[in-house]
């Protein structure tokens, strides 16, 4: 175990030195990274175009896929529980994640088209 800590460690302090000795560092100011006053355009932008649209719906999405799988585990160990206990926290829930997805619905973030 100690040998495997070790050869972690000395790998590890290997990559950083190469990582350090290969890599180059130019000295910048703040003026070569400024644009110019007399009314130029950068050559390139560091922001790039981002879709909302895309945004929201891989939020929502995500928030989606988690739900399942805090219902996957649940559905599966309702078998080994009393049934009195599990049934009606499981439909709250489902009920809190369908107001949910009515409220998605309504304001219209399901909708690609007109976000």
């Amino acid at each position: 175990m100690l040998l495997i800590f070790l050869l972690l460690i000395s790998l590890s302090l290997l990559l950083l030195i190469l990582y350090y000795t290969l890599s180059y560092s130019t000295m910048t100011l703040s003026n070569q990274l400024s644009p110019f006053e007399c009314g130029f355009q950068p050559f390139s932008t560091m922001r790039r175009p981002f879709s909302l649209r895309y945004f929201i719906l891989v939020v929502l999405f995500l928030i989606f896929d988690i739900e399942t799988i805090i219902l996957l585990p649940w559905a599966l160990n309702s078998f080994q529980t009393s049934i009195l206990g599990t049934y009606p926290l499981f439909f709250c829930f489902l009920s809190l994640l369908f107001v949910g997805l009515l409220y998605e619905w309504t304001n219209g973030l399901l909708d690609w088209m007109n976000l």
